[in-house]
């Protein structure tokens, strides 16, 4: 899975270690339009996620605490507000780089936030107040993952300091272009499908019969084409 990473490019290392340094929390958060996407394998089968970043400062350059959201179908979370149980995460390398990353999980939105989470460009601009739990991200980056009250604010010794934002003078990244499946044929749903590991076994001139192996078990979809361009694909499963 991937890490935060400074803007200056390190060496691949091995990992030696994870570690939740805090978990628990409801919080509330929104979810950008724009994300990547990804699929990991776990002992219960393959599992997908959507990720992106709040920026944090570096040693005078930026680099990113990233989030990842997991969940059977993570691309219906993009550019709404979802609410989660949110995880920690220590990664650490064999060349002794460290990185915090966060984790949530969609929990069912009847459920109230029982705290707020939030990622800050430069851990010693925070003026902290009672109750705050706050996790450093290990150098070089200076930023902080702050763990407050529903009802409690961020405070910073500077008041023009901004949450997780990159200055101007600084151009953020570009986004990662995502290259069309040539198999969905300008199907999104069907596109959907095949990015989080569904694989095509025929078609039909009205649908699409889709498979895939989760621990051990084989999984069937059938796709239905949308007839007109303004109509959704529809799919079942059995």
């Amino acid at each position: 899975m991937s890490n935060a990473q400074t803007a200056a490019k390190a060496a691949p290392s091995a990992v030696v270690s994870r570690e939740t340094v805090f978990g628990g929390p409801v919080v509330s958060l929104d979810i950008p339009a724009k994300v990547d996407t990804g699929l990991y394998w776990s002992e219960h089968g393959p599992q997908s996620f959507i990720r992106f970043a709040r920026w944090v400062k570096a040693d005078g350059k930026f680099g990113a605490v990233n989030i990842f959201v997991h969940d059977n179908n993570p691309l219906q979370h993009c550019g709404t507000t979802v609410l989660a149980i949110a995880r920690i995460i220590k990664k650490t390398f064999a060349d002794g780089r460290a990185f915090l990353h966060i984790d949530l999980y969609p929990v069912p939105p009847r459920l109230v936030p029982t705290h707020r989470l939030v990622v800050v460009p430069k851990a010693c601009d925070l003026l902290p107040e009672e109750g705050w739990r706050i996790f450093e991200t290990p150098a070089p980056l200076q930023g902080a993952i702050v763990i407050l009250d529903p009802d409690q604010k961020v405070r910073f010794k500077e008041p023009h300091a901004k949450l997780a934002m990159v200055p101007k003078s600084v151009p953020a990244p570009k986004p990662k272009v995502k290259v069309p499946n040539p198999e969905a044929g300008g199907d999104r749903k069907l596109a959907q499908l095949l990015e989080v590991g569904w694989l095509i076994e025929k078609r039909t001139s009205d649908e699409i019969h889709l498979f895939k192996n989760s621990n051990g078990t084989r999984r069937t979809i059938v796709h239905h084409l949308p007839r007109k361009k303004q109509e959704k694909g529809r799919h079942h499963k059995r």
